[in-house]
């Protein structure tokens, strides 16, 4: 078992806490990712624990590559990571990574599981499905201006503000080609509405 780490950011090696003491004492079963030979368990910051296998994460994400620390099996021999990330976005990766028709690019996708999936395979290391996603969002978000809005219909929900949650997947998870688009539909939404955005935003 693991000791806790701090993984807000792209994870480093694991490195041994002052204590080896485990932090996972509590937590509920997911529905769809406990599997009886699953070989890890990962524990989401809501407490929430997916039984799953080693071998189909380090497959996909280099960060599971590495599992070189202070691990101490429990009694059934699974290792068990707390992990910073939400049950949401385990609930995409995971998905993503079983399943491999869960996301195709050019395919309609929520922004919020886009968003999850953006974000959890820049933090694993996931670099097939990071490309996937981010060719999807040029898609939408094209670089040629002759392109730009012939894709519409991979906006969902469809909303006037699809661009300013884009800005945001460009520049906290580095993809720069999305924004010039991006940017370019956020320059049409009337001030209102951007005030109101920011307002909400700045008051959560």
């Amino acid at each position: 078992m693991f000791s806790e780490h701090d993984l807000s950011s792209r994870p480093a090696k694991r490195q041994k806490t002052s204590s080896d003491e485990p932090s996972t004492s509590s937590f509920e079963r997911d529905a769809s990712f406990w599997f009886e030979d699953g070989s890890i368990i990962l524990i989401s910051n809501q407490r929430t624990g997916f039984r799953v296998h080693l071998g189909v994460l380090s497959l996909n994400a280099e960060f599971f590559r590495d599992m070189s620390g202070p691990a101490v099996p429990d009694a059934k021999g699974d290792t068990m990571i707390d992990l910073e990330d939400s049950t949401q976005d385990l609930t995409h990766f995971l998905h993503a990574l079983y399943t491999p028709s869960y996301f195709c690019a050019g395919t309609p996708t929520s922004y919020d599981t886009l968003e999850s999936l953006l974000r959890m395979p820049t933090k694993y290391l996931a670099q097939q499905l990071r490309s996937d996603v981010t060719k999807h969002l040029t898609i939408i978000y094209p670089s040629e201006l002759a392109d730009l809005g012939k894709h519409t219909d991979l906006i969902l929900p469809c909303s006037d503000l699809h661009s300013l949650r884009a800005i945001a997947m460009g520049r906290e998870h580095n993809v720069p080609i999305i924004l010039p688009a991006a940017y370019y539909y956020a320059s049409t939404l009337p001030t209102t509405q951007l005030i109101a955005k920011l307002s909400r935003t700045s008051s959560s």
